[in-house]
């Protein structure tokens, strides 16, 4: 079954005033009201429903989405399978929107934020090594918790985050070696916030902080953070339907000297640029970097870069 976005699902947020966050809280909600127990939907499960890589949710998801905005499944724009069963109709004739206590997700992001350990990094002075080895440390936090939070509360934190290590670029006092390190762990933790704002749907935010990490990867020398951002970036517009514009960013990637001095991360970028071929319909040039992508993964040695 072909792909298709689910325009009217996208119409029903915004007519509501649902971010994708706020509609898996509601479903949640909803599910436990319903069922005795939350369904763990995140932000990741609506941006699928809309982008049409789920034309048909489980009932689990389904029903309490008839609940919230009282509508059929086909009325929310989905597509049923052959096999699939049509819930019943929802019990309640209409919505019903009330304002809720601190939510589940973002009370454990206030708190995430806390152990992060944010107010140990120094405001003032001089910083050596371990400092940034602290600020390294935030990225694997966060994404230890990504299946828990979803992007949109991951994307607050690493902004506040972020915002902290500003500070410390613009008001500490550090040698050399210790400022390409910062602007290299600066950089990965705007990667990340990217990461988080393009997984929570938030395209406009993503792009920037993957600008910023960009920036940042050059700063400090970085060649294995700039190929990252290219490719995030490559993603980004395949996700926006500029698949040309993909493949340009994508190319840029490859060309990158991190890139051409390890197999594990070309051989990836050829296999993404092979899909970026295949989406424009040029199958010879995605059969050559489907073949790209393999030659060069029989050179790979060891684990591929984390």
């Amino acid at each position: 079954m072909a792909k298709h976005r689910n325009t009217k699902l996208e119409a029903l947020l915004t007519e509501f005033g649902y971010t994708h966050q706020q509609l898996a809280d509601e479903v949640n909600q909803t599910a436990e009201e319903m069922f005795g127990k939350p369904t763990n939907c995140t932000d990741r499960h609506v941006r699928r429903w809309i982008a049409g890589d789920v034309q048909w949710p489980w009932s689990r998801y389904l029903l309490p989405l008839q609940e919230i905005f009282s509508r059929s499944p086909e009325a929310m724009g989905f597509t049923p399978r052959k096999s699939s069963r049509v819930p019943p109709p929802p019990r309640r004739a209409a919505p019903v929107k009330e304002p809720r206590p601190v939510r589940r997700r973002e009370f454990i992001a206030v708190g995430l934020a806390t152990a992060l350990g944010l107010d140990a990094i120094p405001s003032a002075g001089r910083l050596g090594t371990g400092d940034v080895e602290r600020i390294r440390a935030i990225v694997p936090a966060l994404y230890n918790h990504d299946h828990a939070l979803g992007g949109g509360a991951l994307h607050e934190v690493a902004a506040q985050a972020l915002r902290r290590v500003h500070h410390v670029l613009n008001h500490c006092t550090y040698g050399e070696r210790v400022e390409r390190a910062l602007y290299s762990a600066a950089g990965d933790l705007a990667a990340s916030a990217g990461w988080f704002a393009y997984d929570a749907g938030r395209q406009e935010d993503a792009t920037g902080l993957y600008n910023e990490a960009l920036q940042a990867g050059m700063l400090a020398g970085d060649g294995m953070l700039q190929a990252r951002v290219w490719s995030n970036l490559a993603m980004q517009a395949r996700l926006l339907n500029r698949d040309q514009e993909a493949l340009r960013i994508g190319r840029a990637a490859v060309d990158t000297r991190q890139a051409k001095s390890d197999p594990w991360l070309m051989a990836l970028l050829h296999c993404r640029q092979a899909v970026g071929h295949a989406r424009t319909g040029d199958r010879t040039r995605a059969e050559r970097s489907l073949a790209r992508a393999e030659t060069v993964y029989d050179r790979a040695r060891g684990e591929p870069a984390a």
